[in-house]
């Protein structure tokens, strides 16, 4: 028996080993900037470098982008020249669709295949404009995408072959992935900057850059704002194609975008700002059912739909309150009550919120539950109450539904066994605390902000630092919350776990606990995030 686990043993490390051999990607070392200098300088003087026929580590690949896509023709001033040099290739598994999916690291890795003694391939920017990237579902029953299209990565690379789908299909191939060092003239044409999935290095982290990132991020939601005040919903850069028509358009992320240029306007006093937030809230004052119960209460609902759901309404109140509060106004304020009287009808006994109503036969839905939205309406209570202030008749009602939600949101949710072992999407939830921290009693505003600390300590533990080893190999992952090296970082869960943990670490400024150990892993906590949202951008 003894002998037999040996043996077994020792099978298992050889197998390790041979797998290891065949389908690692060798490591190298980046060109010196001087060198990255010298190739931009041949390619920028005129010469000409063909497309390699293989890929073989020393191969060199040169494209010439303008407007950020690819360009055939001599480099303009308007252009910048991107370089590719191999530096490793590597076998990867092909017999198994999911392990192919798997095999890539996205944004980093091409791919390529031989079929007898052709080659083709794509390089990991040719992956990314064909969108072929994290688009394995590999559970249908879920909405869950992970891993390489295999079958947008072969129509892609038969095509570059010449072949039909059925010769490409009976013919032997040996797929292979490999690796670059890739580096970009700057925009200026003075210097030559890395490029690591997609992304250059973004400004370094201050109060400039970051006031100069969120107007950007301003800007581009308004050139995406149409006149009927609809926002594009998706965007494809490399295609240029703008959807705002014919998909599932969420009205609660539409309120967010309205809720975001009403900030905007208040920190900068820009009028564009102020007019592209109204022109959104028109959209939304457009989307009213003629009954909500009573005529006293406003929901958001599109017009093809019996339900109205309590997140499009909390985030509607949460944009009308900011442009009252950025404008100064009162024109929304009627529309502000009535918004926050759907939310208080919504509310439970126990404090937590029904989340769809059917104004076809006036009541509530009290058992579907959706992801943030009883955290939304918390919120949107909160910043009501900081707009009328406690001389308001209606103050102690919205703040009583506010104290009832998070008291529920931070206690009863959790008294469970299970919920003693997890967090939910709880930001909304800090969010509500920190804003609504006037209005709530002391004793109870100290007990939610704890649960705010132990929150966000929860998501640092999900935060990728310079200290992982995954940060060795892709460095972009640093500030990214996450749970494996296989996902490529994404933008929207940094910044809504930003979101939190800024207003978790204003709470701690209000007890006196910022200068703690904790309060300082917080605020670096912010640091990373906002340094990832920048280089991201």
């Amino acid at each position: 028996m003894r002998n037999a686990l040996a043996g077994f043993g020792v099978l298992c490390v050889v197998v390790w080993v041979s797998v290891w051999a065949t389908y690692r990607l060798p490591s190298s070392a980046p060109l010196s900037p001087a060198a990255r200098a010298a190739l931009v300088a041949r390619a920028r003087n005129g010469e000409r470098f063909a497309r390699p026929e293989r890929i073989r580590p020393g191969a060199i690949l040169v494209t010439n982008y303008a407007a950020g896509l690819p360009v055939d023709g001599a480099p303009t001033p308007a252009s910048r020249i991107k370089v590719d040099v191999v530096m490793a290739r590597a076998s990867i598994v092909s017999r198994s669709d999911l392990v192919f999916a798997l095999s890539l690291v996205p944004g980093l890795d091409g791919v390529g295949v031989d079929v007898g003694d052709r080659e083709a391939y794509l390089s990991a920017d040719e992956l990314m404009r064909a969108d072929a990237l994290a688009a394995a579902q590999p559970l249908q029953a879920m909405e869950f995408e992970l891993g390489a299209d295999r079958g947008a990565i072969d129509t892609l690379l038969r095509k570059q072959l010449g072949m039909e789908e059925g010769d490409y299909a009976r013919q032997p191939r040996r797929y292979f992935r490999f690796r670059t060092d890739a580096f970009i003239e700057s925009a200026d044409h003075r210097g030559v900057v890395p490029v690591l999935r997609g992304n250059t290095p973004g400004p370094t982290l201050s109060k400039e850059s970051l006031r100069a990132a969120a107007v950007a991020g301003g800007r581009y939601l308004l050139r995406h704002l149409y006149d009927d005040g609809r926002f594009g919903y998706e965007y494809t850069p490399a295609k240029d194609l703008d959807e705002a028509y014919g998909l599932d358009y969420s009205l609660p992320r539409h309120a967010g975008g309205s809720y975001f240029l009403a900030q905007l306007y208040g920190a900068t006093h820009d009028t564009s700002f102020r007019d592209g937030a109204a022109r959104a809230l028109q959209f939304l004052a457009r989307r009213q059912p003629d009954a909500c119960g009573r005529i006293d209460r406003s929901c958001i609902a599109n017009k093809e739909v019996v339900n109205a759901d309590l997140g499009a309404a909390a985030m509607s109140l949460l944009a009308v309150v900011e442009f009252e509060a950025a404008t100064g106004t009162h024109e929304h304020l009627t529309w502000a009550r009535r918004l926050a009287q759907f939310l208080v009808y919504m509310q439970k006994p126990d404090g937590d919120f029904c989340h769809l109503f059917d104004f076809g036969r006036d009541r509530r839905d009290e058992k579907t539950k959706m992801l943030y939205y009883s955290g939304e309406a918390a919120f949107a209570l909160a910043k009501l109450t900081a707009l009328i202030g406690p001389s308001d008749p209606d103050y102690k009602r919205y703040a009583g539904a506010l104290d009832r939600g998070l008291d529920y949101l931070t206690g009863a949710q959790y008294a469970t066994l299970a919920g003693q072992f997890y967090f939910g999407e709880d930001h909304w939830t800090c969010m509500a605390a920190d804003a609504g921290w006037d209005a709530l009693p002391p004793e109870h505003r100290v007990r939610y902000a704890r649960f705010c600390d132990q929150f966000v300590a929860f998501l640092r533990r999900t935060q990728f630092t310079p200290r992982d080893a995954a940060v060795a190999a892709q460095p972009d992952f640093v500030g990214a919350y996450g749970f494996s090296p296989l996902l490529p970082p994404h933008a929207t869960p940094v910044g809504s776990r930003s979101e939190t943990t800024v207003s978790s670490y204003a709470m701690m400024l209000r007890r006196g606990t910022a200068g703690s150990d904790e309060g300082r892993a917080t605020l670096e906590q912010i640091r990373l995030g906002m340094q990832f949202l920048l280089d991201h951008q």
